[in-house]
């Protein structure tokens, strides 16, 4: 199906959904051998399923929008690690990303514009506070501390999901300062960003979209459009399942 450039679509996939026959003739006909020998060199099972999962899901969701088998695509990254579609190159223009959790996988893709996407699991154990204090930008850290006590661990992973979105969109990876740019919420209104005078971006041609598709599960994603043309989110509940 063709992907109206005025949408971008969120395919998200809960990990205990997968079954290990269809992960395993997922990674047999799917994956590349270096996805495969990426996969075998995790430590631990958990994130090596994630890993796999992710990339096989990816593979799926790119052949939604072109008529490329799944197991064609290849990849590469650029300077700052972010991958991209290699070849084949006489395909849409389809930008994406890749997000997953040890309960979640998701892939956001768009129509020649840039994308990111970030999931986190709002109640692991993590340092949120000296994170928080370290990288965010002074105001961000005020508005989080403001919060009530028992909605600052939440506001922390809206806002860190946001921030790692951006980031993968912008494809800097950590070249760009978790600083550089903030956060601000209104009631009713979706996240508005603010870029430091060093960056050479426009906070109206962002958008950003905050959602939940499991519980405890906090999903952000960016995107970067045309001034005035401002993109719809499709949210779609994905499936590994593998018949071919």
């Amino acid at each position: 199906m063709a992907l109206p450039d005025h949408e971008v679509h969120v395919w998200y996939l809960p990990l205990n959904q997968v079954a290990p026959r269809d992960l395993e003739r997922c990674c047999e006909r799917l994956l590349s051998p270096d996805e495969r020998e990426r996969g075998a060199r995790f430590a631990f099972e958990r994130d090596r399923r994630q890993f796999l999962v992710g990339r096989s899901l990816l593979r799926i969701v790119l052949s939604k929008y072109a008529t490329v088998p799944a197991n064609l695509w290849r990849f590469c990254v650029n300077k700052y690690g972010k991958p991209q579609i290699e070849s084949p190159v006489a395909t849409p223009d389809l930008h994406f990303s890749v997000t997953h959790t040890p309960i979640l996988a998701a892939v956001a893709v768009s129509a020649g514009l840039r994308i990111g996407v970030d999931a986190e699991c709002v109640s692991r154990s993590t340092e949120w506070r000296a994170i928080a204090q370290r990288y965010f930008a002074p105001e961000e850290w005020r508005d989080l501390m403001s919060l009530p006590g028992d909605e600052q661990q939440a506001g922390f992973f809206r806002l860190w999901t946001l921030k790692e979105a951006l980031v993968k969109a912008l494809g800097t990876g950590l070249s760009t300062p978790l600083d550089a740019f903030r956060f601000e919420f209104s009631a009713g209104q979706p996240p508005q960003v603010h870029f430091s005078c060093g960056m050479e971006n426009s906070p109206k041609e962002w958008m950003f979209w905050l959602f939940s598709t499991l519980p405890a599960q906090q999903v952000a994603v960016a995107v970067e459009h045309p001034f005035g043309h401002k993109p719809e989110l499709v949210v779609n509940l994905a499936d590994l399942r593998f018949t071919a």
